[in-house]
C-alpha cells in the first residue's frame, strides 16, 4: 500500500466521523495495526523467515516427541 492510497483512505475515515468516540476508536484501530505490524516484523527478523513459512531446519524435538509417541501407541 503506498502513502497516496493511505492518505486517502485515512481522510475519508476521518471525513465519515462525527463524533469524538469515533476518533478515539479509529485511533485505536490504527494504534493497533501499527503495533501489530512492528511486532511481526521483529519477529521475522529474529526468526529469520516470516510467520507462513517454515524455516529451513529441522525441528529435531518436535520429530523426536512424534516419533515416541507413535512407539507408544502401538
Amino acid at each position: 500500500m503506498n502513502r497516496k492510497h493511505l492518505k486517502r483512505l485515512v481522510s475519508k475515515r476521518l471525513n465519515q466521523s462525527k463524533t469524538e468516540a469515533d476518533l478515539t476508536n479509529f485511533r485505536k484501530i490504527l494504534t493497533k495495526i501499527t503495533v501489530e505490524t512492528a511486532l511481526n516484523a521483529k519477529l521475522d527478523e529474529h526468526l529469520g523467515y516470516s510467520r507462513h513459512e517454515q524455516s529451513q531446519q529441522n525441528n529435531y524435538y518436535q520429530s523426536r516427541r512424534w516419533s515416541s509417541l507413535f512407539r507408544c501407541a502401538t
